[in-house]
């Protein structure tokens, strides 16, 4: 959302605004179920072949609020905290499957690869990656 707005607290809040959303996302198909129950109507929908374009249109005030993964979300939303808010919508109700994310590092960097596995085992074993997706992957 552009900061300074009202609030979207839920997913009904998305009735009468206009919404992006990233192509052959999971944003797709989330806001695609919500349509087709009627618990959403947008005023109208954006889809765009990249997120950042959705941010783009955001910022210029074409569309009210950009659907996409919290991950992306956060991140636009820390980067621009003067234009951008974000808001979390749970989507458990939609979508039952959890999203996976990967580490992509560049082939042969056996080094960095290792880096990034240890690190991801020790949270693991420690609990504190399930911590970190309690608190930021709600």
């Amino acid at each position: 959302m552009k900061k300074g707005t009202a609030p979207i607290e839920s997913p009904e809040g998305l009735t009468g605004k206009n919404v992006a959303y990233q192509k052959a996302t999971t944003s797709t198909e989330y806001l695609t179920k919500l349509r087709d129950t009627g618990a959403v109507t947008p005023n109208k929908v954006e889809e765009y072949e990249k997120v950042m374009n959705c941010f783009d249109d955001l910022r210029l005030g074409r569309v009210d609020a950009v659907l996409c993964d919290s991950v992306v979300a956060v991140g636009y939303a820390d980067s621009e905290p003067d234009m951008f808010e974000m808001t979390w919508i749970q989507s458990s109700d939609v979508t039952a499957e959890a999203e996976l994310f990967g580490v992509a590092v560049k082939k042969g960097n056996t080094e960095l690869l290792d880096a990034v596995n240890d690190a991801l085992a020790q949270l693991e074993a420690s609990g504190r990656l399930d911590e970190i997706r309690g608190e930021w992957l709600k």
